[in-house]
């Protein structure tokens, strides 16, 4: 038999251990490379609405969730500027 089996068993167990980390820390620790083939950008239609005096900027598309934010440009701000 090879001499790993007439080692104690505490000693095999710290042998057979380091042998473990070197391997999981070898294979494991690389950072993952994004693929960048795969990016999608969904095609979609911008558009500005208003409601209760304010103006926002939707983004829908079909399959897709859409989205919708406060405009930056919108006349509240306008006046919320114009009180300071």
């Amino acid at each position: 038999m090879g001499k790993l089996f007439l080692l104690s068993e505490k000693i095999r167990f710290v042998i057979l251990l380091l042998i473990w980390v070197f391997v999981i820390f070898s294979l494991g620790c690389r950072k993952p490379t994004p693929d960048t083939s795969k990016v999608h950008e969904p095609t979609g239609d911008w558009k500005t609405v208003q409601y209760n005096k304010h103006q926002y900027i939707m983004w829908y598309s079909v399959g897709y969730a859409g989205g919708i934010t406060h405009d930056p440009d919108c006349p509240c701000y306008q006046l919320f500027n114009s009180k300071i």
